[in-house]
C-alpha cells in the first residue's frame, strides 16, 4: 500500500511536468526530442521514488554508462576478460564507484536523520524500516 502511494505520487508529479512541456510545444509548434524527454522523466521519477535527491547529474551519467555496458555484455561472453584490460573496464570501475558513493551517501545521510513522517515517503525509507529474516534492520550493503 505504501509502495503504491509513493510510486503513484512520484509519477503524478512528474507527469504534470511532462504534460506541461508537451502542451507548450504543441502551442508553439516547437520540435522536442521525445526520447530525451522520456529518459529525463524516467530518471527523475526513478530517483525521486528511490531517494528524493536534489542533484543526480553524476548518477545519471554513470547509470547511462552501465546501460550501454550491459547491452554490450549481453552479446559478448568474453566481457569479463576483455574488461580487465580495457578502457571500458577502467571506466566501469570509475562509474561503479560513483554509483556506490552516491547510494552510500544517501543511505548515511538518511540513517542520521529521523524520519520526517510516520509513514514512508520513498522506497529507501520502506527498506530502512524493513527487517531481514533474523528480524534485524538491514545493513548499509543490503539497503
Amino acid at each position: 500500500k505504501n509502495f503504491r502511494k509513493i510510486i503513484c505520487r512520484g509519477f503524478e508529479e512528474h507527469t504534470k511536468i511532462v504534460l506541461g512541456i508537451l502542451s507548450k510545444a504543441a502551442e508553439t509548434g516547437e520540435t522536442i526530442d521525445l526520447q530525451s524527454l522520456f529518459l529525463r522523466f524516467t530518471f527523475d521519477v526513478f530517483t525521486n521514488i528511490l531517494t528524493n535527491p536534489e542533484n543526480v547529474a553524476t548518477f545519471v551519467i554513470a547509470f547511462e554508462h552501465f546501460q550501454s555496458v550491459i547491452m554490450k555484455r549481453a552479446f559478448n561472453p568474453l566481457w569479463p576478460i576483455l574488461e580487465m584490460f580495457s578502457e571500458t573496464g577502467r571506466n566501469n570501475r570509475k562509474y561503479h564507484k560513483i554509483l556506490d558513493d552516491f547510494a552510500c551517501s544517501i543511505i548515511r545521510e538518511r540513517l542520521q536523520e529521523p524520519p520526517k513522517t510516520e509513514s514512508p515517503t520513498d522506497v529507501l525509507q520502506l527498506f530502512m524500516d524493513a527487517k531481514n529474516a533474523n528480524e534485524e534492520s538491514l545493513n548499509d550493503k543490503e539497503l
